[in-house]
């Protein structure tokens, strides 16, 4: 009895604490993409100076943050301990990377956030047959949850992107973390998205359903080549300038000439885009989800910090709505189908996709989501932007 109360206990703090630094990062975050408008387009002229202190801070600390989220996955696996170092430096980085308008995400971060500060209660309980792995992938979903807003969403893609051995203890503290952080920076009126979409399948028939399937196919096949590309992007950019300095330098330069030919639409996470895409359908273009795609790549090979996940939500929607137009359906429901799917098979994390858009977007969604969810399942089977 006293080992479970102690275990409550634990649970209730971690995922407190996990819920303050979140809501810390995200909050100076949105204070940051709030200013950039103001800031454009000076701020951008900043960007290869900043990708070179960035480059700096990860090379001064390099056996402790070099590829951290790589890191992170080594350690569900092999129980490896995470500097609490880790902790400022993503924050830092993340926000420096947004504040010159690279197009990067945030996901990455919170997912760090969580798995560092878990994982270093590890010692605290290991009377309860919790590993470091274990407290690695319990952080990750909790820093997923609290970041999006989405507790299931955050508990499935711990399970899905993790292999630890499951036992009680494990889900129990991963749901409850899962929970409590999300609780936390929803109390402290975190912004979250949501947008209900009712869906009418009356006047459902074989013309519309093919080209429902046309789309999807489409969807989740961008979210794999974004996954693909991405990789390959990464190995050829660092054999074309091995230097990690000049590289983000020269690319940084490249970056930011892009930025400035396209007026600044594509800096920071996309939200601009998403907000379009389900507010005002009308002010994307066909090339949005396109140009989204390359800065996205370009910034997070170049060595820019946040993640992929926003940037991955922007891509879909605006992509979905590009398909609509063509396609002749309906662009909320494939602007809700490309925000949850190019995501889901960019990281491989096809159930979360699935849960992700239901929860977001409504219980309507669930019969097109699970066609987009068996899609996905067939078409991409090992392609990931994570390290699994």
């Amino acid at each position: 009895m006293k080992n479970k109360i102690t275990f409550a206990l634990y649970t209730v703090l971690i995922g407190t604490l996990i819920g303050l630094t979140v809501f810390i990062f995200g909050f100076v975050l949105n204070q940051i993409i709030s200013i950039l408008p103001k800031l454009y387009p000076y701020n951008v002229l900043l960007l290869p100076l900043v990708g070179l202190l960035i480059i700096y801070l990860k090379n001064n600390q390099e056996n402790k943050l070099h590829q951290s989220m790589q890191k992170v996955f080594l350690s569900t696996k092999k129980n490896h301990h995470l500097s609490l170092l880790i902790i400022p430096y993503q924050m830092l980085s993340t926000w420096l990377s947004h504040l010159v308008g690279a197009s990067v995400g945030r996901e990455g971060v919170a997912i760090q956030l969580g798995a560092v500060l878990s994982n270093n209660f590890q010692a605290k309980i290991n009377n309860l047959n919790l590993t470091k792995a274990h407290m690695t992938s319990i952080g990750m979903g909790s820093g997923f949850a609290a970041l999006f807003s989405t507790p299931i969403a955050g508990i499935v893609i711990a399970l899905e992107l993790t292999s630890v051995k499951i036992n009680y203890y494990y889900l129990f503290m991963l749901i409850g973390c899962s929970f409590i952080a999300n609780f936390i920076t929803s109390s402290l009126n975190l912004p979250h998205f949501h947008n209900l979409i009712i869906i009418d399948y009356s006047n459902l028939n074989l013309s519309l359903i093919i080209r429902y399937l046309i789309a999807i196919i489409i969807i989740v096949t961008v979210g794999m080549l974004f996954a693909i590309v991405l990789k390959k992007s990464k190995k050829y950019l660092s054999k074309l300038i091995p230097n990690q300095y000049l590289k983000i330098f020269v690319f940084g330069v490249i970056l930011v000439i892009l930025i400035l030919i396209t007026d600044g639409r594509y800096m920071s996470l996309g939200l601009n885009l998403i907000d379009q895409s389900f507010n005002n359908f009308q002010a994307i273009s066909t090339s949005d989800f396109l140009f989204k795609f390359i800065l996205t790549i370009l910034a997070i090979s170049i060595g820019f910090q946040g993640g992929e996940v926003t940037p991955l939500f922007a891509i879909g929607s605006t992509l979905g709505v590009m398909l609509a137009s063509v396609l002749f359906l309906d662009p909320l429901i494939l602007a809700a189908i490309g925000y949850g799917f190019v995501f889901a098979n960019a990281t491989k994390a096809q159930y979360t996709g699935f849960i992700l858009t239901v929860g977001l977007f409504g219980i309507t969604l669930i019969p097109i989501a699970l066609v987009a969810l068996m899609v996905s399942k067939l078409i991409n089977q090992r392609h990931s932007i994570y390290d699994l």
